[in-house]
């Protein structure tokens, strides 16, 4: 971290060291001997490139535990160390008055935190008020990545067929059920949130979901890179074919910018452990 401002001259690290020394425990090594015992829940602390036309972004993201901890950090914990960057936040106020107070807010459960590594007051965010017609936009969005008819009943559960394997055991609650991120910057009155499709667990195969988002952004005058990322998938999974299963696709989100266009993002693994990668030629 201490060399990437020499290539990226916005990137700040404040934040993120303030949550390297509150949501983990000092003690590297320990964190090593428990990951070799294989101590459950793991832990991850990860940084991300987003490569954009005005340059490079960086994001780093936590899912942390302390040590000799068994499961996954509550949300007192997650609070307290967000308190102790910024007492006076609106929008940390708000969403925990959601969470704690509102009967869908208290099924909810933190799993990750994550940010923009910039200086703080560079940071994104704003208020985003969404009308009624955008959450049946956003219910058209499931409905198309997910290979679901447009009658699909909205109380039915999603019908779940995740990869074969062990794959995601470390992280079940980044699989099982949708995501959502919570803006919480300092200077959101409203935290802004962003709605996570798993993918990987709810989808069918690769090809139907590259299909089915590249047709829905296309009915919304936005699929001008619609074949160019279909093309940009398939040399990814040269290995298996997108059609023959399910996983490189692993989330799809949706979100409104602040000049109200839609902001999609899809999230795809290259599956560079995948046995068929590693098989002889016929």
């Amino acid at each position: 971290m201490y060399q990437v401002p020499t290539v990226v001259p916005d990137a700040g690290f404040t934040w993120v060291h303030h949550f390297l020394a509150h949501l983990f425990d000092h003690g590297m090594s320990e964190y090593a001997n428990e990951f070799e015992e294989g101590v459950q829940p793991a832990t991850a602390f990860l940084h991300a490139v987003e490569c954009v036309c005005t340059g490079l972004g960086l994001k780093t993201y936590f899912i942390p535990r302390k040590l000799r901890q068994r499961n996954p950090l509550k949300m007192k914990q997650w609070d307290e160390a967000i308190v102790k960057l910024n007492a006076d936040n609106a929008g940390r106020d708000t969403l925990m008055e959601f969470l704690t107070n509102d009967p869908e807010g208290q099924l909810f459960m933190p799993v990750i935190l994550a940010m923009d590594d910039v200086a703080p007051n560079h940071d994104k965010g704003g208020l985003i008020k969404v009308p009624e017609s955008s959450m049946q936009d956003l219910r058209s969005f499931i409905s198309a990545t997910l290979g679901l008819p447009d009658d699909y009943p909205e109380e039915a559960e999603i019908p779940s067929e995740p990869p074969g394997g062990k794959k995601w055991a470390l992280s079940e609650a980044l699989v099982d059920g949708y995501v959502y991120y919570f803006d919480v910057a300092p200077h959101n009155s409203v935290p802004g949130v962003m709605f996570y499709n798993p993918t990987r667990r709810y989808g069918p195969d690769d090809l139907t979901i590259a299909r089915g988002l590249i047709d829905w952004m296309k009915t919304r005058g936005r699929g001008a890179y619609g074949d160019r990322y279909l093309r940009m998938m398939e040399s990814m999974s040269e290995h298996r074919g997108l059609e023959n299963g399910k996983g490189m696709h692993t989330y799809i989100s949706y979100m409104f910018s602040k000049d109200s266009e839609l902001d999609i993002k899809s999230y795809f693994g290259p599956e560079a452990y995948h046995p068929a990668r590693f098989a002889a030629p016929k």
